[in-house]
């Protein structure tokens, strides 16, 4: 793996944590407002919907994968019910 895609693994995971943490804060909404406000953009609008869609879904495909191979779900029910929808 090249550095240059560790860096952008790196700043993607830094995203997505920072993003989680303000839901988790309650604070998406206004997250969500201050990005809008830069340009009013649809294809931004497309691409974070999307991004919430799959992030609900990889997170339910994990616990799925949990139950089929009979491991604890805790953790994972406990992510799902602080982030996911």
């Amino acid at each position: 793996m090249s550095k240059r895609t560790l860096i952008e693994a790196n700043v993607f995971a830094k995203l997505l944590a920072y993003f989680f943490d303000k839901k988790a804060k309650g604070q998406e909404n206004d997250l969500e407002n201050k990005l809008k406000d830069w340009g009013n953009n649809p294809e931004y609008d497309r691409a974070y919907d999307a991004w919430k869609t799959a992030g609900d879904k990889l997170l339910l495909s994990t616990r799925a994968l949990l139950v089929k191979y009979g491991k604890d779900t805790s953790e994972i029910d406990a992510i799902i019910k602080k982030y996911a929808k």
